[in-house]
């Protein structure tokens, strides 16, 4: 497969496309990777495009809480943000910037806003698990309301947990049927979670399964059959490799093989899906 160059558009949908919707920079501990080792990775792997989902940063990741889990609640994510549009302005190419965003912090809204102006393209990775918060609340209420002006996905973490519920993002979407939301993980490695997901999305056409860290291709499979290919997106949350998270590609994509989708359901779910909900077809 032809790879693409750094500053090249994007090839015609039928030529296999293939967008990771949903990756990670960072500078901190193990999780440091950098937007060229990134772009290697991809073109070892023959991936076009990434969407950044925030990075994992020594200036916003602090320490870790008694339980042992990052503590995030305080952070406001601005320094990654800006990190995030940087890498993607140096590489226009291969990069697509989503924001980082904690319901928690008094600004958030405003921080949306602000970072929708300049040249953000979605909201996400969500994370009510680290930050300790529950999806469907107030703050995500007036969030919602900014990403449907500037036409911007939100995408957050779930899973299992009480925070990361799929149920969360399903109220939301529901009370916010203009604006589209991708479930991270489609419920992680749970299967009642994942299967939640899937119902959840059956009902709610503005919500899209993503499949990064899900590990049961047979309900990737159900997915595309209860929900159509056309909301299924392929990801990887690489750049998240701690011990024992299999976030690495070649498992990431012969999962989606193992599925035993069609040919024409897997060059949806590798790429054009994410294509078309991100409107970049074939731009810049």
């Amino acid at each position: 497969m032809k790879k693409c160059a750094a500053t090249a558009c994007l090839r015609y949908w039928e030529n296999n496309v293939v967008i990771d919707s949903h990756c990670h920079l960072g500078d901190w501990g193990i999780w440091a990777i950098s937007a060229e080792e990134k772009i290697k990775r991809y073109d070892a792997f023959g991936v076009d495009k990434g969407v950044l989902m925030g990075g994992i940063y020594g200036a916003d990741w602090g320490g870790r809480d008694e339980a042992g889990a990052q503590s995030l609640r305080c952070s406001n994510f601005k320094y990654t943000n800006e990190k995030t549009l940087e890498a993607a302005r140096k590489y226009p190419g291969r990069f697509i910037p989503f924001m980082w965003l904690n319901l928690l912090m008094p600004d958030a809204a405003e921080d949306v806003e602000y970072f929708a102006k300049k040249g953000i393209r979605g909201i996400g990775e969500i994370l009510p698990l680290n930050c300790r918060f529950q999806l469907y609340c107030d703050a995500a209420f007036k969030v919602c309301e900014i990403a449907q002006k500037y036409n911007l996905p939100m995408a957050s973490h779930t899973g299992p947990e009480i925070y990361g519920n799929p149920l969360h993002m399903i109220s939301l979407a529901a009370e916010f049927p203009k604006v589209n939301f991708i479930m991270s993980h489609m419920g992680w490695y749970d299967q009642g979670a994942t299967e939640q997901a899937i119902l959840g999305a059956s009902r709610c056409k503005n919500i899209y399964l993503e499949t990064s860290s899900s590990s049961y291709p047979k309900l990737i499979k159900e997915a595309v059959k209860r929900i159509g290919a056309e909301r299924v997106l392929f990801g990887t949350d690489n750049g998240m490799e701690e011990d024992g998270w299999a976030n690495d590609f070649r498992y990431e994509m012969e999962k989606i093989k193992a599925a035993k989708l069609s040919k024409k359901e897997e060059e949806m779910v590798f790429g054009l899906n994410t294509a078309r909900l991100l409107g970049i077809g074939n731009r810049c």
